[in-house]
């Protein structure tokens, strides 16, 4: 039996031994971890001190390469300091080759010192002239260069001797290192193998260390240069608003550095100081009760400041997150707006400049357009009386050079204003609402310069195909080929203008030719012939006149109807314009077709029967007179209102059947005098109004029906313009005056009517009208039925747009109006709104109908349906 002593002793003697054992082993790890490590740093230094001189070496030859490059370049004394600086630059890195303590082995390697020597003493030559006065320095330039140009491959071989010294010393010393390392580890071999299983557990262990190490390491250096390349400053702060990083974007936005920022409160680091409050109680807020108003709620704008106090507006995004220890964490996104708010002020700027320029440009033509059209009026109209009074030869010879000029002058104001009507939008595009005859309009164009063209020794000529009937603006297409025409037929003397059109296959496109045989167009000039207020006198010479303005017009009709317009010319050889326009073709209705027919009688007048009461409130003493002398000379009785308000008080004082009302007055305008006129309940307030106006913009003549009056007449005033008012006050303009509605423009327009016969006649008028009115009957009666009948909203909206160009022909003022507010409704995809409108249409044709059976015109129509009835 053991005693406990013995016991005491056998367990000491096993003790000790493990313990020792244990020992040897720890040391026997321990030194070999060490030798290891001491391996590795010997490894790491002896490549660290190869590296930094193979660096020095490939540096030696770039400073080289520079010092040449620089030589090369060096022309004048301006460029001789920053060959001396490449001179020391050079001569230091050959100095420290020869007397760095580094390169003495190197400098023991064979054909490294020769070379070295050689350029030192290359160096050492030239320094003198490097030190010297420029001019000595520039003297000596082409021997340094060619010196040192020679030495390119002293210099590569040089480095190549180096790296290959130190190449072979490396391993040396390497191959040193692992016969120690092996002998090491002969000697340990037997002790590691015991060690084997624990190396095998604890080797496991690290493994998965450091492959979780590593992926910690590199998710941490994705996230690290994802925040630091991102061009949006971010900046994580923690819940107590304490600033936590600050990444190179943010650094430029405030113009702080980071580390003036890390550990500093946001609070008072980047926010303005009058919203700091709410900063920090909102901070409060969010950490207290989890209550997010902009966290996780996308941009928003707020203002900020930088280092030096400025403010500026910002883009802020917040979202939060947890820090490696697992503590909340606010990361803030901002974005630096100030460019972009500054743009958007500038454009905002930008636009209501330009609103403000277009409002000034209206407000000019309209002061223009009264104060030139105005005494223009007065001219015109008092040459038209005066050509009544018996003028003898001679005198009528100086009224009619009078009224030529006048005429000019008119038609260069009207070029003005319509620029302005184009450019506005105010003329509206009436584009593939008309069937027309294109060939008719260039025909009558064509008559209409011949005469010109003849006194200038010239011949118009047209070459049209058979098939010329499409639809397309009448009005827009004989403008664009009476200002092309026209301008041939002005700049060609003695020779041809030749106009054609052909249709571009089987496409909507047709091109028409303008050709000519004038003086031509210059290439440098053919790019602004289209320029307004563009006139080439140095091609056309100064006996032509005008505005500019023709071509303008052209380019921009043309560009409305979608079309282009292009000009082959060369000085001497005439002109080439061609013109493409989409033109579909069309069947030719006999009731639509827009185009004269054979030869036209003059529109029959019309005249009142009974003399009547007129009001006219002019401010223009002369413009009064001629409107009372056209007036008083067929029977009618005049009143004069030298303005507004003495208009007003004669207005309600006495019933007058036709108020004539001018605009812009003194005292009180026209617009305003209707609007008294109108709601006073004087004798007159139901008296047909009509404006009296050189301002032909059609959103002032809206304003003016909207005030109450019933019609427009633009001056300057004529007879036939008169008629119009007169044919108002009678009911002969279409309803009878006291049915008028009070927007006073009718349902028919009687001058379209007067027009029409005056192109086709009044038997064929009669007949295509007859035509019209049963169409357009079944037409409507169709439509009203309808929405009831489950018609396609697409059929019935194509009869909509088909009759709206009858209604256009044949002057149905409101029906063309209403039925052109549902045709643009329907391209505008309203299509069920459109459809819900169309029983409105029956009343309207209803008015219409009637106001046709108040016109002479159409009297015997109206006497043929009386006997068919009766």
């Amino acid at each position: 039996m053991l005693t406990p002593h013995r016991t005491e002793t056998r367990r000491l003697t096993w003790l000790r031994p493990a313990l020792f054992g244990l020992a040897v082993l720890i040391l026997i790890g321990l030194i070999g971890l060490l030798a290891m490590d001491l391996a590795r740093k010997l490894d790491k230094l002896d490549r660290a001190t190869s590296d930094n001189v193979e660096w020095q070496l490939s540096q030696m030859e770039v400073e080289y390469l520079g010092l040449v490059d620089v030589l090369e370049n060096t022309r004048t004394a301006a460029d001789l300091p920053e060959l001396r600086r490449n001179f020391d630059i050079f001569y230091s890195r050959i100095s420290t080759f020869r007397e760095g303590m580094m390169f003495d082995g190197l400098r023991q390697a064979p054909g490294f010192s020769v070379t070295l020597d050689k350029l030192a003493g290359t160096l050492d030559h030239f320094v003198p002239a490097i030190d010297g006065p420029d001019s000595a320095l520039l003297a000596a330039l082409p021997e340094i260069r060619a010196e040192f140009r020679s030495h390119r491959p002293t210099i590569r071989q040089t480095a190549l001797n180096g790296m290959v010294y130190f190449a072979e010393r490396s391993d040396e010393t390497r191959n040193s290192i692992a016969a120690t390392l092996e002998r090491v580890s002969a000697v340990t071999a037997g002790l590691i193998a015991a060690l084997v299983g624990l190396v095998f557990v604890l080797w496991h262990f690290y493994r998965r260390a450091q492959f979780h190490s590593r992926e910690a390491e590199s998710s941490g250096a994705r996230m690290t240069a994802v925040v630091e390349t991102a061009p949006d400053g971010v900046i994580i702060a923690d819940l107590g608003g304490v600033i936590r990083d600050f990444n190179d974007a943010a650094q430029r936005i405030f113009g702080y550095d980071r580390s003036e920022v890390i550990g500093r409160p946001m609070a008072e680091t980047i926010v303005p100081q009058d919203a700091r409050a709410a900063h920090e109680a909102g901070m409060k807020r969010f950490v207290e009760t989890g209550e997010a108003r902009i966290v996780g709620r996308g941009p928003v704008t707020v203002t900020a400041r930088r280092k030096n106090g400025e403010e500026f507006p910002l883009e802020l995004s917040l979202s939060t997150s947890h820090d490696a220890e697992g503590g909340a964490i606010v990361i803030s996104f901002v974005r630096d707006i100030t460019h972009r708010v500054a743009a958007e002020q500038e454009l905002r700027v930008a636009r209501d400049t330009a609103l403000a320029g277009q409002r000034a440009k209206d407000r000019l033509l309209t002061v223009m357009s009264h104060e030139m059209r105005t005494p223009l009026n007065g001219m015109l109209a008092t040459l038209e009386l005066l050509e009544e009074t018996g003028l003898n030869d001679r005198q009528r010879r100086y009224a009619s050079i009078i009224g030529h000029s006048g005429e000019t002058l008119l038609s260069h104001v009207n070029d003005v204003l319509d620029i302005s009507r184009i450019d506005s939008g105010a003329e509206t595009q009436t584009a593939s609402t008309q069937i027309m005859d294109f060939g008719a309009i260039v025909r009558d164009i064509v008559d209409e310069q011949s005469a010109l063209a003849q006194r200038n020794g010239s011949r118009v000529l047209a070459d049209l195909p058979k098939a010329t009937t499409v639809r397309g603006d009448p009005a827009a297409l004989r403008r664009i080929f009476a200002n092309l025409v026209g301008n041939a037929v002005k700049f060609t003397q003695n020779g041809r203008i030749e106009v054609s059109a052909d249709r571009l296959g089987s496409s909507d496109m047709v091109e028409f030719r303008i050709k000519d045989t004038g003086l031509g167009i210059a290439p440098e000039d053919c790019a602004r012939i289209f320029d307004d207020f563009v006139s080439l006198d140095a091609s056309y010479g100064r006996s032509t006149s005008g505005t500019g303005l023709g071509l303008g017009i052209v380019q921009r009709l043309v560009r409305k109807l979608g079309g282009e317009i292009t000009l082959d010319s060369k000085l001497g050889e005439g002109s080439l314009f061609r013109v493409r326009l989409p033109l579909p073709s069309a069947a030719e209705p006999a009731a639509a077709r827009v185009a004269p027919a054979a030869p036209a009688t003059p529109p029959v007048r019309i005249v009142t029967s009974e003399p009547l009461r007129i009001l006219v409130v002019e401010d223009n003493e002369i413009n009064r007179l001629v409107v009372r002398e056209m007036l008083e000379t067929i029977g009618h009785s005049v009143t004069e209102a030298v303005d507004g308000i003495d208009g007003v008080q004669a207005a309600a004082a006495r019933r007058y059947d036709l108020v004539l009302m001018d605009i812009s007055m003194p005292r009180l305008d026209g617009v305003e005098a209707t609007r008294r006129i109108r709601s006073g309940g004087g004798a007159s307030c139901s008296a047909p109004i009509v404006a009296l106006t050189a301002n032909a913009l059609p959103h002032e003549a809206a304003n003016f029906r909207a005030a109450g009056m019933n019609d427009t007449v633009t001056k300057p005033i004529s007879r036939k313009s008169l008629q119009r008012a007169l044919d108002l006050a009678t009911g002969r303009g279409g309803a009878p005056a006291a049915h008028r509605p009070k927007d006073g423009s009718g349902p028919v327009n009687l001058a379209q009517l007067d027009e029409l016969r005056g192109e086709i006649g009044q038997a064929r008028l009669e007949q295509m009208f007859g035509l019209f009115r049963s169409e357009a009957d079944a037409t409507v009666a169709w439509l009203s039925d309808a929405p009831a009948h489950g018609v396609p909203a697409a059929e019935a909206l194509a009869a909509v747009h088909k009759l709206a160009g009858s209604a256009a022909v044949f002057g149905a003022r409101s029906l063309h109006a209403h039925l052109s507010e549902l045709d643009n409704m329907a391209k505008l995809g309203q299509l069920d709104q459109a459809c819900a409108r169309l029983p409105e249409i029956s009343p309207i044709w209803a008015d219409t109908v009637a106001a046709y059976e108040c016109i002479d015109s159409l009297a015997p129509r109206r006497a043929a349906r009386i006997a068919a009835s009766g």
